[in-house]
């Protein structure tokens, strides 16, 4: 081999494949007016799942309350919201949702069937800025308010 090494090397070499795409070649063969874009915008846009941002302030129920010194404390709360008071503040030093009460019961945003049904109802018949009235859940008494949608 030492004496031949030059017998055994191949120039190097390379084997290429491409597909050349030019934006030119699509666009003369499609045709699309603004009428039949906006449709297919409508279409898709139908197809999305209205996505809606809630805070909630939630009195657990079944521990150290009954279900009725629960329903009491939630309606106790709802008349300070009602009343002025400002619904984060309210929520991060009542509600007994660990997950969102130090955001002020912010839930952010998600779409339908990921709530309790009776929260997602109540959720669902609110405009935004608005504060439900108090529902129960599973989970116990909510007041929910709705920050967007």
């Amino acid at each position: 081999y030492e004496t031949n090494a030059d017998r055994f090397r191949t120039p190097e070499q390379v084997i290429v494949e491409y597909v050349e795409l030019k934006k030119e070649s699509f666009f003369d063969q499609v045709e699309a007016s603004d009428e039949e874009l906006q449709d297919l915008y409508q279409q898709q846009i139908a197809n999305l799942d209205e996505q809606r941002r809630a805070a909630h302030i939630l009195i657990e129920t079944g521990g150290e309350l009954s279900d009725e010194e629960a329903k009491a404390k939630i309606e106790e709360i709802a008349a300070r919201v009602k009343g002025g008071e400002d619904f984060a503040a309210i929520a991060k030093e009542v509600s007994q949702d660990p997950g969102s009460a130090n955001e002020g019961g912010d839930l952010g945003f998600a779409g339908t069937g990921v709530y309790d049904p009776a929260f997602e109802d109540a959720l669902y018949a609110l405009n935004e800025g608005e504060v439900s009235a108090p529902i129960q859940s599973e989970f116990g008494w909510h007041i929910i308010k709705l920050l967007g949608v």
